[in-house]
Parts: C-alpha cells; structure tokens; sequence
C-alpha cells in the first residue's frame, strides 16, 4: 500500500486515516507503527492497555501503575501530574487569565492554541469526512482507532469488570476504578462548600466551574422549543434536542415491560440490570 504527496504533505493512503506529514521518514513510522498487522502487542498486566513498543508500556506502567510516584495537583481544578512540568503546562494552558481564546463560528469550543480550533474544526465540521458508525449502538467517530476501542470498552461480553467495595460503581479499567477511589472514597479530603447551595467538591476548582455554571446570574440560557429543558451551553441544547425531539430516530423497545430507548446499548443494559 503507497502513498501518495499532496503538495508538500505525504498522505496515508490507508482508507478512514486523515495522517498526513512534511517528511516521508514520519510517514514509514506512522504506517509501520499504526496499520502493521504483524505487529506484536505488549499487554499491560493492570488494565486494559495495549502498546506496540515494549518502552512505551513501560512509560505506561510507571506513569499509571507506579504507587510510589509524588502526585502534583493543580490549585484551581481535579487535574493532577506525576510531572511538575506537565502541571505547569497544563496551568499555562488551561487557567491562564491573560490568553487568547480562538473560538469555532459552528459551536461553542473554543481553544487557547490555534492548532488546537483547527484541528477540533476538521473533526467534528468536516462535512466531507467518513463517518464510521458502531454495530451496536448510534456511537460514530471519524476515526476508524476510536471505533476499535469504543466497541472494545463498550461492547465486549468478555471483559473483566472492575468493582468498588464501596458503592455500584464499576469500571472495565483499573486505573479508572483507583481514580474513583481515590476521588470519590478517600475520607482524608477536604470538601470544599458551595455558599449558595449543598454542592460540595473535593477540588476547589470544580467547586468554581460549579458557580460559574449554577450561580452566575449574567449567564445566557439556551432554550429548547419543544420543552422545559434549558442549558449554558448551546452545544449541550443541541445534543439534547438531537436524542430527545429527534423525530426520525429509531426507538429500540424492552420485550418485558414499557422500557424504550434511543440506543440500542441502553437498552441492553436495562435488560441486563432489570430483567
């Protein structure tokens, strides 16, 4: 399988990849690493994640999996490094008062680095993209990768399912499960309190994404047309007239009792759980 050279890019020609390069070398690494079938994978013996070099899951294992490592937590919201120098980046990025913000003419994204708009532009506002949709359940992405996992994740009977000893949650990933724990079951937290109302957060910084949302009387409210719903965020409004009062949609119903769904996957675990 080739390539081909649009202008000064190299392209990868395997169907559903958007990869494209200035240099030939990254595209030979990009197709020996991505689209090698004979490729051997390297198992994690903790979670459900896969490499093909055996360094990278090495790299994943002491970032992830090490006990001992020194976590740096940023002040104003739950992110947390094991790099003082990726807390420092994220802190430039993310809680920068003084940046400049690029916003999208379609939605309400909107990004402190222009590459970042761009690319979230020729994802998501794409018309002419190749949309690769799940078996399943309405999941779609515009990349073929992304459709593996979700349905690795989401739709695998085998899967070893991760319990909490504490309440229902369950997850298909350790990691996930200790990240719970540790958020939600740790009694050594201190709670941060909302003034207005019950809300409570173990970051100080949901605890301020929560005012801005909940509390901010200057904030535009979208509503819907066609019922009581209303949100912040235009984009929310949109999702939820798209699963709600979308006429066209194709209800998937329980053989049991009056249980009906927009996604097949929901419905399956209505099943599961109830019947």
């Amino acid at each position: 399988m080739g390539s081909m050279k649009d202008g000064k890019k190299f392209v990868c020609s395997k169907r559903g990849c958007s990869y494209r390069t200035n240099w030939k070398t990254n595209l030979k690494q990009h197709r020996a690493s991505i689209h090698n079938e004979n490729v051997i994978w390297h198992h994690c013996e903790d979670c459900d994640y896969k490499g093909k070099y055996k360094a990278n899951l090495k790299k994943h294992r002491a970032f992830i999996h090490n006990e001992n490592v020194t976590w740096h937590y940023c002040e104003d919201c739950d992110y947390k490094a094991k790099h003082k120098g990726d807390l420092k980046q994220h802190r430039a990025d993310i809680h920068n008062e003084s940046v400049i913000w690029y916003h999208c003419e379609d939605c309400d994204y909107k990004a402190k680095r222009k590459g970042n708009l761009k690319i979230h532009r020729a994802s998501i506002h794409n018309k002419n993209v190749t949309w690769h949709q799940c078996e399943d359940c309405e999941y779609k992405t515009k990349q073929k990768g992304h459709l593996k996992m979700h349905r690795a994740l989401i739709h695998n009977e085998n899967v070893t399912w991760h319990h909490c000893e504490d309440c229902d949650y369950k997850v298909k990933q350790k990691c996930h499960l200790t990240m719970h724990r540790a958020l939600i079951h740790n009694e050594n937290v201190t709670w941060h309190h909302c003034e207005d109302c019950d809300y409570k957060a173990k970051q100080k910084g949901t605890l301020k994404t929560h005012r801005a949302l909940i509390h901010n009387k200057n904030v535009t409210w979208h509503h819907c047309e066609d019922c009581d719903y209303k949100t912040k965020q235009k984009g929310h409004l949109k999702q939820h007239r798209a699963d709600i009062h979308n006429e066209s949609v194709t209800w998937h119903h329980c053989e049991d009792c009056d249980y009906k769904s927009k996604q097949k996957v929901n419905l399956k675990r209505h099943v599961a759980s109830m019947h």
